[in-house]
């Protein structure tokens, strides 16, 4: 299942620019893109 980045942020209590400055450095990178070049997040599922 993938997410938006928006709902990452959210859930992660960060802006959406300092996830996109984690991207950019690295520390985080979307599982998926969309035809849109949407960034999308995997999530883990147990």
């Amino acid at each position: 299942m993938f997410i938006s980045i928006g709902k990452v942020s959210k859930l992660a209590a960060v802006s959406k620019s300092t996830l996109r400055r984690w991207e950019e450095y690295k520390y985080l990178l979307p599982d998926y893109r969309t035809k849109g070049n949407h960034r999308s997040i995997g999530t883990i599922q147990y």
